[in-house]
């Protein structure tokens, strides 16, 4: 139920998204798809208009609060069309692992990036060519906060963007559907709270993100939601889930590892969690156990290669101290191209074997889709009725 309300509010400048509450209504609250999850109304009042409100079944709009920012519709896990746009606009279902234009696995030729990263340091290594380039002016990025877990931040110098190399944790608040569909609200408030705070800006950033940050972003480009649009880069890193991000969480790990967070110095999501350890020693947790310490929603996630992504990052399929490529648009391919050329990185075949890529292909395509498998599983434990 819809109710309206007369009360002025204090609206800040309109936006230009093109859907809201109006659509919101029309495609889910009036057709019984909503579930009264309240991410549209908790998301538009920590946005600040607090135009839309619940209670006990029935909304309250106020229009004259509405700054059209979209963030209702963007946010909301049951519209109905958005999910098939997505997946037809990046092609996500023509593999298990969606559509790959290229599939390689690379390094990083710089050494201050390589002694930081996990494995390749490709992702640093792309947003190091992006800004000295002029292709962007800054990148969304994660760096380790301490015990709660890694928190966003604007990187826009070299220095900065090595502080996100390493420690591959994720966090944040998400919301999943039952088909495996997740929302991080985190990168939501983040991209939020940055356009609030310069609403002007004309900055042209990259993101790196999990799966469900990758999709976050999409949703948010897809209908024009500030300040996504200005986003020409996404870089997504594989994830079987998001390690924990609370100290209740760190507290379960230690009790099922008896490994410690702060001895720990470099987290890699392979076939299975290999920590390295800060006195150079090697700990491998499985996948099963690892699982265990997820949130609920991460649980439910299907993807595991960031289908949504330009180009697509991460351990699994690679040698040790190389990263897994997958290029997905044109823009990836570009992107990957020029910065091989440019001498930033260089590939596994280029080192080792130059008529051996029809088999590193092959190989990285296996491991990937096993791992992909191995998630949808997961999350059908989970209750997830994946969709395509």
């Amino acid at each position: 139920m819809i109710e309206g309300t007369a009360e002025a509010g204090s609206p800040r400048a309109p936006e230009s998204a093109t859907k809201g509450f109006g659509e919101l209504e029309a495609e889910v609250i009036r057709t019984g798809r909503c579930t009264e999850c309240r991410a549209c109304v908790d998301l538009c009042a920590a946005d600040g208009p607090e135009a839309l409100e619940l209670d006990l079944g029935t909304f309250t709009f106020d229009s004259d609060r509405c700054t059209s920012c979209g963030l209702c519709y963007a946010v909301c896990p049951e519209v109905p069309w958005a999910w098939e746009d997505l997946l037809d606009r990046y092609d996500a279902s023509a593999s298990e692992i969606g559509h790959t234009r290229f599939l390689t696995s690379a390094v990083t030729r710089s050494a201050p990036i390589k002694e930081r990263s996990a494995d390749g340091g490709i992702a640093s290594s792309l947003l190091w060519y992006l800004l000295d380039t002029g292709q962007i002016d800054a990148a969304v990025l994660s760096r380790n906060g301490g015990v709660l877990g890694p928190n966003l931040f604007v990187a826009r110098t070299r220095e900065e963007i090595l502080q996100a190399t390493g420690l591959r944790a994720g966090r944040g608040a998400s919301l999943a559907t039952g088909a495996g569909v997740v929302t991080n609200l985190d990168t939501i408030a983040f991209l939020r709270t940055l356009h609030k705070k310069d609403p002007t800006s004309q900055d042209r950033l990259a993101i790196v993100g999990t799966p469900c940050q990758t999709y976050t972003v999409r949703r948010m480009q897809q209908i024009g939601v500030a300040p996504a649009m200005r986003i020409n880069t996404v870089l997504g890193l594989f994830c079987y889930e998001a390690l924990p991000f609370n100290k209740v969480q760190w507290q379960r790990f230690e009790e099922a590892t008896g490994l410690h967070m702060e001895d720990i110095s470099k987290v890699q999501m392979r076939e299975e969690l290999v920590l390295t350890m800060k006195d150079g020693r090697t700990k491998r947790v499985d996948l099963d156990t690892a699982s265990l310490l997820a949130a609920a929603n991460c649980l439910r996630c299907t993807d595991f290669t960031s289908r949504f992504a330009d180009v697509s990052l991460g351990a699994v399929g690679s040698d040790t101290g190389f990263t897994t490529v997958v290029v997905r648009t044109e823009h990836g391919r570009t992107l990957f191209d020029t910065a091989l050329e440019a001498g930033y990185l260089t590939e596994w075949t280029a080192l080792f074997d130059e008529s051996g890529r029809a088999r590193l292909e092959s190989r990285i395509r296996e491991r990937l889709a096993e791992q992909t498998r191995r998630k949808v599983e997961l999350a059908q434990r989970s209750g997830t009725k994946p969709r395509d």
